[in-house]
């Protein structure tokens, strides 16, 4: 359940504007950054649509997040809507799967019964990872490693047709942080010591990008940005060249959402403590958005949105007005 409490405070100045998005058609405009933090906000014909662990349901709320109102109770995670369904998932024991249900909370259906990773939605097809227990690496792998684990003979990357509701296992790769880019899936391969990957989406094409490992990963038009495994936030074109290092290691940043020219870097461990910064990637400018641990960092228009420990946050980019929902 949510109890709600309003903080108001003026901790950064103003950010250049997000891009907005564009939900007027029927699948939610959803981005690599998001989804690899869990995508548990996203919008969808003018409403806010929010599925948060701990937060034992699927909200609804239209720009203030303290006003938020159930639709569904349940233990669910991440939310991605095409044509006025909502897909998501639960890592609940003897309940996990992908799920969908009705904008209305009506015509609950469970899809698949497979723990899963993060879900990538092209309007006619899902595309997931059945995965099993990865210790390192952002949100994913800290909400994955709680769950039972899979059949290894599971592991793999599928598809689901939401039409015929048939299953298509496209490569048998250990994959985290799938991102869904027109016709090519990119994503980390832990069977191959987490290197960035892409496949085709019908599965018969796959290459390595690059020959470094990741722990982290989200793609933004034409360029890959991931954190290395000595680090550093990096970035690399989709195609593998023009590979570069944007931060050195500076504590431990663990997820990073881009948005236009700006990275948003959750940090672990500095001398003063864990934080959420912004970084602007063309003129090196850094801004401290948070003081204290920040994960699941979504990006919408001008509102950032990240969990601390048992709250999660809405944070306007513009106005640095702050609304803090605590998970009782």
């Amino acid at each position: 359940m949510l109890k709600k409490l309003i903080v108001v405070c003026i901790i950064l100045t103003v950010l250049t504007a997000c891009r907005g998005n564009d939900n007027s058609n029927s699948l939610t405009q959803s981005n690599s950054s998001n989804i690899a933090n869990g995508q548990v906000v996203t919008n969808y014909k003018g409403f806010n649509y929010m599925a948060i662990p701990g937060a034992d349901g699927i909200y609804r709320f239209e720009k203030d997040i303290s006003k938020s109102e159930m639709i569904l109770a349940g233990s669910f995670f991440g939310i991605s809507i095409a044509d006025d369904w909502i897909y998501t998932r639960s890592d609940e024991t003897g309940n996990s799967g992908i799920y969908r249900v009705k904008l209305d909370g009506t015509a609950l259906e469970r899809l698949i019964d497979d723990h899963v990773g993060a879900i990538n939605i092209d309007g006619i097809a899902i595309y997931y990872a059945v995965i099993g227990s990865i210790s390192h690496g952002g949100t994913e792998a800290k909400v994955n490693s709680q769950a039972i684990q899979n059949d290894e003979a599971k592991e793999g990357i599928y598809r689901l047709d939401l039409i015929t509701k048939d299953i298509t296992c496209l490569t048998d790769d250990k994959a985290m942080y799938l991102s869904l880019d027109e016709d090519w899936i990119y994503y980390l391969n832990y069977t191959e010591e987490g290197r960035i990957y892409k496949i085709s989406a019908d599965g018969k094409v796959r290459e390595a990008i690059g020959h470094e490992a990741a722990r982290f990963m989200v793609t933004e038009g034409e360029w890959i940005y991931y954190i290395s495994n000595t680090g550093d936030i990096k970035r690399i074109k989709t195609d593998g060249t023009e590979e570069a290092t944007i931060l050195e290691a500076n504590g431990i940043y663990h997820s990073i959402n881009v948005s236009d020219d700006w990275l948003f870097i959750g940090v672990n461990s500095i001398p003063d403590g864990h934080c959420l910064m912004a970084y602007n990637i063309n003129t090196t400018e850094e801004k401290l958005l948070y003081e204290g641990y920040t994960q699941m960092i979504n990006v919408i228009d001008n509102f950032i949105y990240f969990s601390s420990k048992n709250e999660y946050i809405q944070m306007n980019l513009q106005s640095a007005e702050v609304v803090t929902v605590i998970f009782d």
